[in-house]
């Protein structure tokens, strides 16, 4: 399940990086 975690990692990257936008 590397997976799973490594997409959710990427989905919250991506929020805190709209955040900070």
């Amino acid at each position: 399940k590397r997976l799973s975690l490594q997409q959710t990692t990427c989905m919250h990257a991506w929020e805190i990086v709209q955040h900070y936008i």
